[in-house]
């Protein structure tokens, strides 16, 4: 039995006690336990690691997706669900099916695109005539009841009855019948979508993905020569993920969001009002992914070499940056949830990630720009260049800091190009 100690006690697999726990995470398949006598500990970086070797992996098969490749690992590691949306052929399933091939492959992954016209047998295998014939009206339980990760695609466009009879499973990884309730084995899901449908506060499948991201076709030209290249899904995965593992991490990672410093807390809390205060209202169960999300970036973002410590406040406030990918409701809250998280958590990475979007935003415009509007969007990248240097000062994004100033001083003269451009045609 593997586990973890953590103050003198241990988090453990509940099915693998034989006492109640004092505490329940993970959605109550992890224990809290005072008797360590039976522990086997597991060492949290070393399975940790093994999402950071997984990571490198899928960065060298899929170009110009690292951050959904880190949105997607974070989701997994801290037992949440994860929402991608773009244009068609952006690898979104090629993503979720390479994640899946670190599982092993087999029946620890299922993968499901939604229709108006599927059916609950889809999701979790069909009627047992032998149950049925006992008087219960249970499955043959496969699919969805059975993986460890799943990629439910285009999930919007199934029926509202099966969307809603998934957010159990999906939320709570167990399912309700009549006369039980059965625990089911997944750890994650992940949904690839083309399109938003219900993206507002009222939607409570919407809700239940915790981690949300757009991505968009890479317009840089390294990105696009590499990808011609790129192996993509033809690669064979060899990081291994133990779903035994994992669920103890989950376990950790939700202990652990109930112990951080005060000092994060209340800059939390701060950030958490000023979003109310400008009409954002991510709801409580958002808060808890963002606490157990600042926990999972700590742990994947802690520097190899070093001995784990937990009460490093630097590290947590750079790890506050994921909100940007959780607190936001409805898309249109998107740039002002990133900025209030970027001022207030005091996040060099947030500020990179900030003017890395603010430049794309500038870029997928500025083929329409005339001579007027190409000038003030020259001034903006001037002023954010500015800021950036001010802004971030640590020596390991230095090398970043200059590489995206050097694309942002490409890009005014690529809009000047396009007002020109756009100049002649006219004429």
């Amino acid at each position: 039995m593997k586990s973890i100690v953590v103050n003198g006690q241990i988090l453990a697999s509940v099915e693998s006690m034989n006492v109640e726990p004092v505490e329940f995470y993970a959605r109550r398949r992890i224990g809290l336990y005072t008797n360590t006598s039976a522990a086997q500990p597991a060492d949290v970086l070393s399975i940790v690691r093994k999402f950071s070797d997984l990571e490198t992996e899928l960065n060298n098969s899929l170009i110009g997706m690292d951050e959904a490749v880190h949105v997607a690992l974070l989701g997994l590691l801290s037992g949440d669900n994860v929402f991608l949306l773009s244009k068609p052929g952006a690898a979104k399933s090629t993503l979720a099916g390479l994640i899946g091939d670190a599982f092993g492959g087999g029946n620890k992954f299922f993968k499901k695109n939604f229709t108006p016209d599927m059916s609950m047998s889809d999701l979790y295998g069909p009627l047992s005539v032998e149950k049925i014939n006992q008087g219960l009206y249970e499955r043959e339980w496969a699919g969805l009841a059975t993986c460890s990760y799943a990629l439910l695609d285009e999930f919007y466009k199934g029926s509202s009855t099966i969307q809603n009879n998934c957010l159990e499973i999906i939320e709570e990884h167990t399912i309700s019948l009549a006369h039980r309730r059965i625990n089911v084995p997944l750890l994650g899901v992940i949904s690839a979508s083309n399109e938003l449908v219900n993206a507002n506060a009222n939607s409570a499948t919407w809700d239940r993905f915790g981690y949300r991201l757009e991505l968009d076709y890479s317009e840089d030209e390294t990105d696009i020569f590499e990808m011609f290249k790129a192996k993509g899904g033809h690669v064979n995965i060899t990081a291994c993920l133990d779903p035994e593992e994992i669920l103890l991490i989950q376990g950790f990672i939700d202990y652990m969001s109930k112990q951080m410093p005060d000092d994060i807390y209340r800059t939390m809390a701060a950030v958490t009002k000023k979003l109310l205060d400008n009409g954002i209202r991510p709801s409580p169960r958002r808060r808890e992914v963002w606490a157990r999300a600042v926990i999972a970036e700590y742990l994947m973002t802690w520097p190899d070499g070093r001995t784990l410590d937990l009460t490093d406040i630097d590290q947590y406030n750079e790890s506050l940056s994921v909100g940007s990918n959780i607190l936001w409701v409805e898309p249109e809250q998107r740039q002002a949830v990133s900025e209030i998280v970027t001022l207030s958590s005091k996040s060099e990475k947030a500020v990179i990630r900030k003017f890395k979007a603010d430049m794309e935003s500038i870029r997928n415009a500025s083929a329409k720009y005339d001579l007027s509007k190409a000038a003030k969007a020259y001034g903006m990248i001037e002023k954010a260049m500015e800021e950036l240097k001010n802004s971030v000062s640590s020596p390991k994004y230095a090398k970043t800091v200059e590489e995206e100033i050097l694309k942002a001083k490409a890009l005014q003269g690529e809009i000047y190009s396009n007002a020109a451009k756009n100049m002649k045609k006219e004429q």
